[in-house]
């Protein structure tokens, strides 16, 4: 068929030449870019999988960046950990040269000292300049920052590395299964009946004794520990039973109380006591005599000042007309009371608390019992005073004109007992049985003691430096630092106590009754006020200070409500003045009042804040402040008004004499109390509801432990009744749960919660008690959880010290640290000398058993009295004390600090690493033996003053810098250098992947470029015959 409207053959040209067009623009494109998928219609399969490998190449090659970065930091830091080194090299080599006192003199000694002065001032320059990309990395700023430290339980605690993940902090527990103990052999007999030659061998050498027949024990002893620092080994005299005592120290002076057990022993010393105080003017002892596994216990109720009412007698002319008007509210608030009587017009009383001012007004006809009768009667005036006939006044006479201004009301609640007081009340109880008080050496008695029943402890009684702080509850820890030349000082603003406004929300039963009761001043006096709401047709309110509490007499009856309870105490002049109210979240008060509504006031104290000690040093940083010194400053008068309002005080303690040099704190000293046993529970907690006690519901975790204290359960109306939905946020520890604000049921936010896949798991929701869930819950509603950790001990106060069992004679061959790796050997080389071990077999060698102990769980490798735990979110090491028992447990947070490395392609906490790099300021190296900076000339350490500490001091600081040195190599090397190693190879892999997807085989393309190219030509070719086909139709026309 020929047409000349339509050329089909045009057409298909047409078509085969725009398609091998597009080829060879498609083969141009990928020879010209390189690459296979150019747009995403090429490949979109190739293209999304080619995008994601281009994400995890570019993320491969910042974590190899980040992991570079991280070494080249690493690697700063033991550059100049290095040069610290050899400055320590070189000390050590300079005390073991002076040393050497019999061919050195003393100018060369001096000169030594010089130079270590300026080897340590090196150290410390290297601390504080010594730094990467502006961070400096060897001053501390890369240390863990802890929180909750028992300072009595644990020392030297080193955390190297922490892995918090979502949290805010790593809540760590210790549980001491069994304690340490030394090497022990014991000699059980006196002098010695034949000579005899010991070999007396420790984990630092051995030595031979040649001791003659008749020798004594005591002597023995002698010989031995004059060279146990050479041994390892020391030699204890047994010795008689000694009585347990403490001193009850108080902040000032002529106050601090000697208390002895009467009898000598470990079960008679084992005594706790505790100063508190009484309700009335006299000090009074209670003792609980010891009990199974309960030690004895003596509480000592202070004596305390007594409240007073303020009052005054209006007294007009005439007879048988004199009145007392008396507060009815104890205390010096009603001092200087106006009490005005005039005389005209109608009866009237009104108190303005503004002016403090009571106006009578009576008319020429009232009698003084009808005055009596208008103040007691009316329900404003009533509540706040009272009026009585005064005197021989039967209330008859007419009453006149008069005034008086009210006087004599006492705020009492403070302490007036003395220490003499506290000594006479104690020899005349029950606990004088016991233990007897006494007065301390050089006290008069007359100063008033202060409450006590938490303590803390400082220092070592080897070194003289041991001190015990004594103070009431909820003391502030206690930190010692030093800069140089500093004189003593405390400082109380650099971390001070943060006072809030104490607050109540008084839930009600009733929908809009809901209440917030808030304090208008801040601190913890607001902190305890019960909040109670009476029946009564008086509509008052009144604050007794007393007693601590907020009493509304309102007529709840008659249906008053909590916007009427709102504006009566916001309106009195008396009570609004220490108080204000108003309606919880979006209440409109409209809800009738309850008489079983109540609250509790609290948060006048938002956190407590550090007591920081300035130790007094010299211009070289070196510490000159005694324990003594530190008691002398808190026991000075000059002190007493920075000082007093702490209520701590400190006396030296276990015979320490106080000359001992203090040191800065490691951590913070923190107090505790005897008696305490922290036993972890659910936390759970109540709503807070504006639509009454059926809106109300519980929410308790699942799981125990004080990590749910504090979980927030919020609503927000972002969802429908039915349809509510929960969120949990565990970086803020929040649930929130969407609802219809006003409309979805406690019942249904219940569902919801129980019902959702991740809150179910961790939160479980149900009915508040009273509540029948029927009432709607609002988006101001909220529940805060607590109790996630209980005290069933109790508190018991400070213990009796140094009270220890009689011992047979003899004597006790002891290692000089605790565990395994240390032993003592007793061989008698000639003569017979026998020795037992704990066991009592006959031996003449003995080791010591590590600490048994375990951190969340897991059981800690430890050598002595040192654990340490490596797991993969924590490493850490410490030291237990001695005394610590076993079955004990303490615990403490980590709450931030530490260096923080990203090392993997994806922000999560298992591709990060965060390690802490300790402090190098000599005043911050060393440890139980002393710190570094004591090695300065004039320092306890000094060549002058104690070679062999210094020596000490320096060996125990090489090895901390060594293994700090190592841990940091072994993370760059295993660690750091093998994730670099790794992620090369897998950025290696994934860029060939990507390469194999993306890039274009110019091979492949080339042969597409000319197989397009000739369909191109020829297609043209086509398309120009195709085009001449009409032109035959001319061919039939002719």
């Amino acid at each position: 068929m020929t047409r000349i409207n339509t050329n089909i053959s045009s057409l298909t040209a047409q078509k085969t030449l725009a398609r091998s067009q597009a080829q060879l623009q498609e083969a141009l494109t990928r020879l010209s870019t390189g690459l296979r998928i150019n747009v995403g219609k090429d490949d979109p399969a190739g293209l999304i999988a080619s995008e994601a490998l281009r994400a995890d190449i570019t993320a491969v090659q910042k974590a190899i960046t980040n992991s570079q970065r991280a070494n080249q930091m690493i690697a700063t830091a033991d550059s100049a950990l290095g040069q610290v080194s050899q400055l320590l090299n070189d000390i050590r080599g300079l005390v073991s040269e002076a040393a050497n006192k019999g061919a050195m003199s003393a100018e060369q000694i001096a000169a030594n000292q010089l130079q270590i002065d300026s080897s340590l001032e090196a150290i410390d320059r290297i601390a504080k300049v010594t730094q990467f990309q502006g961070q400096r990395l060897l001053d501390g700023s890369f240390d863990f920052i802890t929180s909750g430290v028992d300072s009595s339980k644990i020392t030297s605690l080193q955390i190297d590395q922490a892995n918090f993940g979502s949290l805010s902090k790593i809540d760590v527990n210790v549980d001491i299964v069994s304690q340490a103990s030394k090497a022990q052999l014991t000699y059980n007999y006196g002098a010695l009946a034949t000579d005899v030659v010991l070999e007396i061998a420790g984990k630092d050498g051995a030595e031979a004794f040649s001791f003659a027949a008749g020798s004594s024990i005591q002597d023995m002893a002698k010989a031995i520990n004059l060279v146990s620092d050479a041994l390892g080994v020391r030699a204890v005299v047994h010795q008689e039973a000694t009585a347990g005592r403490v001193t009850a120290s108080s902040f000032g002076s002529n106050n601090d109380v000697i208390i002895t057990a009467n009898q000598a022993g470990q079960a008679a010393g084992d005594i706790r006591i505790k100063y508190t105080k009484n309700n009335s003017a006299t000090t009074q002892v209670v003792y609980t005599p010891a009990s199974g596994g309960t030690p004895g216990l003596i509480e000592v109720k202070l004596g305390t000042r007594q409240w007073e009412a303020a009052s005054g007698v209006l007294d007009p002319s005439g007879t048988n007309n004199a009145i007392k008007i008396t507060a009815k509210v104890k205390g010096e608030e009603f001092n200087g009371v106006n009490v005005q009587l005039t005389i005209g017009g109608l009866q009237s009383v009104s108190y303005d608390h503004t002016t403090k001012t009571l106006s009578i007004t009576a008319t020429a006809t009232d009698t003084a019992q009808d005055i009596v009768n208008l103040i007691n009667n009316d329900a404003a005036v009533g509540a706040l005073f009272t009026a009585a006939n005064y005197g021989e006044s039967d209330g008859s006479g007419t009453v006149a004109a008069a005034s008086v201004t009210l006087s004599g009301g006492v705020t009492g609640g403070d302490v007036i007992a003395t220490a003499n007081d506290v000594v006479a009340a104690i020899n005349s109880s029950a606990a004088s049985a016991v233990v007897t008080a006494s007065l301390a050496a050089g006290d008069n008695g007359y100063g008033v003691v202060s409450p006590f029943q938490e303590y803390a402890y400082y220092g070592s009684v080897e070194a003289n430096n041991r001190l015990q702080f004594l103070g009431p509850e909820g003391s502030r820890k206690i930190r010692f630092v030093s800069n140089p030349g500093e004189s003593l000082s405390v400082d109380l603003t650099t971390d001070p106590r943060v006072e809030g406004f104490s607050s109540a929300i008084v839930q009600g039963v009733n929908a809009n009754s809901t209440l917030k009761i808030t304090a208008r001043y801040k601190g913890e006096a607001y902190d305890g006020v019960q909040i109670v709401f009476n029946d009564s047709t008086d509509n008052t309110v009144v604050w007794d200070a007393e007693s601590k509490t907020l009493t509304f007499n309102v007529d709840i009856s008659g249906g008053f409500t909590a916007q009427q309870a709102v504006n009566l105490l916001n309106n009195d002049s008396y009570a609004g003045k220490y108080f204000r109210a108003e309606n919880f979240g979006t209440s409109n008060g409209s809800g009738v009042l309850s008489a079983t509504m109540t609250g509790t006031t609290s948060g006048g104290v938002v956190s407590e804040g550090t007591v920081i000690v300035h130790l007094a040093t010299t211009s070289d940083g070196i510490v000159t402040t005694t324990a003594q010194d530190l008691i002398n400053y808190f026991n000075d008068p000059a002190n007493a008004g920075l000082l007093s309002g702490l209520g701590i005080s400190v006396s030296n303690v276990a015979g320490s004499d106080g000359s001992g040099k203090l040191a800065p704190t490691v951590s913070d000293l923190e107090f505790a109390t005897s008696g305490t046993q922290l036993q972890e529970a659910q936390a759970s907690g109540t709503t807070y509801a504006v639509n009454g006690a059926n809106a109300r519901l519980t929410l308790t975790a699942v799981a125990p432990g004080a990590d749910w204290n504090g979980v927030r359960l919020v609503f927000e109306d972002t969802a429908t009744a039915g349809n509510e939905t929960v969120v949990w946020d565990a970086a803020t520890k929040t649930l929130t749960v969407g609802i219809q604000s006003g409309v979805s049921t406690a019942n249904q936010v219940i569902a919801a919660i129980n019902n959702d896949a991740v809150a179910s798991q961790l939160f479980t929701a149900s009915l508040a008690t009273g509540s029948n869930g029927t009432a709607a819950v609002t988006d101001s509603d909220f529940a805060v959880l607590s109790g996630g950790v209980v005290d069933v001990g109790a508190q018991y106060g400070v213990a009796l010290v140094g009270n220890s069992d009689a011992e047979n004679i003899g004597l006790t061959f002891e290692a000089t640290d605790y565990g395994s790796q240390a032993f003592v050997s007793v061989k008698a080389l000639s003569g017979t000398f026998v020795t037992t071990d704990a066991s009592g077999r006959v031996t003449d060698r003995a080791v010591g058993a590590d600490a048994r102990i375990r951190v969340n769980g897991y059981e800690a490798v430890t050598s002595g009295l040192t654990a340490s735990i490596n797991t993969a979110s924590l490493d850490l090491t410490f030291t237990i004390d001695p005394n610590a028992a076993a079955g004990t447990r303490t615990s403490f947070s980590i709450v931030g600090g530490g260096a923080l490395f990203q090392l993997g392609l994806d922000v999560v906490s298992n591709q990060q690493a965060r390690i802490g790099i300790r402090s190098v300021n000599t005043a911050k190296l060393g440890g139980a033996r002393g710190r570094l900076n004591e090695l300065r000339s004039g320092g306890a350490k000094s060549l002058a003053n104690d070679p062999i500490g210094a020596a000490a001091v320096v060996d125990e600081v090489i090895s901390q810098i060594t293994t700090l040195r190592g841990r940091l190599g072994a993370f760059q090397r295993t660690t750091l250098e093998t994730n670099i190693s790794a992620l090369n190879d897998t950025l290696e892999n994934l860029t060939a992947a990507e390469s194999d997807i993306r890039d274009a085989d110019f091979a492949a393309e080339s042969a597409k470029l000319t197989r397009a190219q000739i369909l191109v030509q020829s297609g043209t070719s086509v398309l120009a015959i195709a085009n001449q086909n009409p032109q035959a139709v001319l061919a039939l026309l002719r």
